[in-house]
């Protein structure tokens, strides 16, 4: 097994060497990376914040559809996310000062079965009924079984233990809500959270007031301030009334 591991890793830095090299303008040039504009708001948010502390579960990837890497570029830190060892391999690479870590999050420890399209892809997933999907395009051809652990047990465990989250990002791919439920949102009260509420996950996605990550939040004083087609950012507004 470790000398399957070693191969991954080579086999990693080659994919990301090219990439790098390929992408290397847009890299250092771009101001932004999200997918739909996220980091758009996060940095104007941000902007009196010279450095903070994020925490971003189904990371994918230290660049590409990245909603942390312009916040990185401005002195942030924190902990990238992934079921996928590919995915933590390019992290590795890239932003060896951040924490890195190849786990599944959800509510619970347990051992669960990934489903994979390819080795890297955002398109991973614990959520057995959406890789069972008839929406999915494209098969889910792989997979593989993954130590799961609570989101507050994986943060408890690193050198951020003691601070608060800035920004906390989820795109878990169905397993978003689950991934919610564990964190102590008290003890790490994120400032800023995106979360994916996306019609491949959740049906009620025209309803997004009716799902039980709108309702979760609002119940924890958090209030919608942008949202895009998938993805929502819910500010933490405390002691006030949300409507």
């Amino acid at each position: 097994m470790e000398i399957n591991r070693y191969i991954r890793i080579i086999n990693s830095f080659f994919k990301y060497y090219f990439y790098f090299i390929k992408n290397y303008n847009s890299i250092k040039k771009n101001k932004n990376f999200s997918q739909e504009g996220e980091d758009v708001f996060l940095i104007d948010f941000f902007k009196d914040k010279k450095s903070g502390f994020y925490v971003d579960v189904g990371a994918f990837h230290p660049f590409r559809i990245s909603n942390t890497y312009a916040l990185y570029k401005k002195g942030f830190r924190g902990i990238n996310i992934d079921i996928s060892a590919t995915s933590i391999d390019f992290f590795n690479f890239a932003r060896p000062d951040d924490v890195n870590l190849n786990v599944g999050a959800t509510d619970k420890f347990e051992k669960k079965i990934f489903f994979s399209k390819k080795n890297l892809s955002f398109h991973n997933t614990l959520s057995k009924s959406l890789a069972e999907s008839d929406i999915q395009k494209e098969p889910f051809k792989k997979k593989f079984t993954i130590e799961c652990k609570p989101l507050t047990k994986i943060i408890d465990n690193t050198k951020f233990s003691e601070k608060k989250i800035d920004f906390l990002n989820i795109d878990a791919e169905g397993y978003d809500y689950q991934v919610l439920l564990g964190l102590d949102i008290k003890k790490y009260c994120p400032r800023a959270i995106c979360i994916e509420i996306s019609p491949l996950v959740d049906k009620k996605n025209e309803n997004y007031k009716d799902t039980k990550i709108f309702k979760y939040l609002l119940q924890n004083n958090y209030k919608l301030t942008w949202k895009g087609s998938n993805s929502f950012i819910f500010l933490f507004q405390p002691e006030q009334q949300l409507v």
